[in-house]
């Protein structure tokens, strides 16, 4: 079962960390194998023209995501709210998987194929430490 926790873009950081709770919460129970999340949601303070301390913000936030998806094999699919979250997302995406501790867990990230920007970002993204894969990408918990 796929979930995605409903809500736009937070407004602050006491919203963001209720949000992030929700999928927190998703993630732990045992039916749900499989939930999709955007940053806009999660984190507050993503700001365009910080582009490193907004990274650090979400590679935090990421890291307790998939630690968390890790221990109870849950499948992490990141989505974006608008194209401007398209850059940050990648870099996201790509700064954890290039973390030992995340090397060999299967997550997942979308594009959207209507941007031109994004035919560049998945070129960035077979190139780097991600592996793209066909079929399933999120057995039932009952096969872990």
């Amino acid at each position: 079962m796929n979930i995605n926790v409903l809500g736009e873009a937070v407004l602050g950081a006491g919203e963001a960390d209720e949000r992030f709770e929700r999928v927190l919460e998703m993630i732990r129970r045992p039916e749900i194998n499989y939930v999709s999340v955007k940053l806009s949601s999660i984190v507050s303070q993503i700001i365009t023209i910080d582009r490193v301390g907004s990274l650090d913000r979400v590679a935090e936030k990421l890291r307790l995501l998939y630690r968390e998806a890790e221990e109870h094999h849950t499948f992490v699919n990141l989505d974006m709210e608008e194209f401007r979250d398209l850059e940050l997302t990648v870099a996201a995406f790509k700064r954890i998987l290039d973390e030992a501790e995340f090397s060999s867990i299967a997550a997942g990230i979308v594009l959207q194929a209507y941007l031109p920007e994004a035919h560049a970002a998945f070129a960035d993204l077979i190139g780097g430490p991600c592996r793209v894969t066909t079929g399933p990408v999120a057995p039932s918990k009952s096969d872990w």
